[in-house]
């Protein structure tokens, strides 16, 4: 079956991949060593249902948090804890990728996301603290949203998504936005993700107490 996401492959495979081994993978028979995963935007719009400068951020973010701790080792799942500004699509993103949730209310289990709002920096920045498991090894990644989404783009996006009826667009309009949206996409994809992030080792942040489902 085919879906909307498949036409815009060229596109999304541009931004490359996110390697993970899952141990899952091995409760089902897979050998170890051969529990790898690739991820995409293909891979990720399929998931979130979209792909918009937003995901395609999360995207970024993700590869240059493995990359900062990873090197040229494979990230494994469930080995990275997490903490983020707010849970969105930046947020949702870092879930997928790393199986890193945060834990359900009253359940007694590992939570890998933690929510600080001291992360919201200000100014459209936001900061992403990363950390393994079996290191330590902690990287920060901060977001410049006026680089990702500039403020004409974002005035643009906020005034479709004010629309109440968005069936009575019509199918001209809908081709005109698709069109605008991935434009801002391979903006980004193609220029402009180095750009809008900032790298850093940490080694004094303290992960806050554990965020639960019922503040999303």
């Amino acid at each position: 079956m085919i879906n909307f996401f498949d036409n815009l492959q060229d596109l999304y495979l541009q931004a490359g991949y996110v390697e993970v081994t899952d141990p899952h993978a091995m409760e089902i028979g897979v050998k170890h060593g051969e529990n790898l995963v690739s991820l995409s935007l293909v891979d990720l719009g399929k998931m979130t249902g979209h792909v918009c400068p937003g995901v395609t951020s999360a995207f970024f973010i993700a590869k240059a948090a493995a990359k900062a701790l990873y090197g040229t080792e494979r990230v494994a799942r469930e080995n990275l804890k997490i903490a983020v500004p707010a849970y969105g699509d930046l947020s949702l993103v870092q879930s997928i990728i790393f199986d890193a949730f945060p834990a359900p209310e009253g359940v007694g289990v590992a939570n890998k996301m933690f929510f600080d709002p001291s992360l919201n920096l200000g100014e459209g920045k936001q900061k992403f603290i990363f950390k393994r498991l079996d290191t330590g090894a902690t990287c920060s990644i901060t977001w410049d949203k006026k680089v990702a989404v500039p403020a004409e783009v974002g005035k643009n996006v906020k005034s479709y998504k004010s629309l109440k009826n968005k069936e009575s667009v019509s199918d001209h309009e809908y081709a005109e936005w698709n069109s605008y949206i991935n434009a801002q996409v391979e903006r980004i994809i193609t220029s402009d993700n180095e750009n809008m992030l900032i790298v850093n080792h940490e080694e004094n942040y303290s992960f806050p107490d554990e965020m639960k489902f019922n503040l999303i």
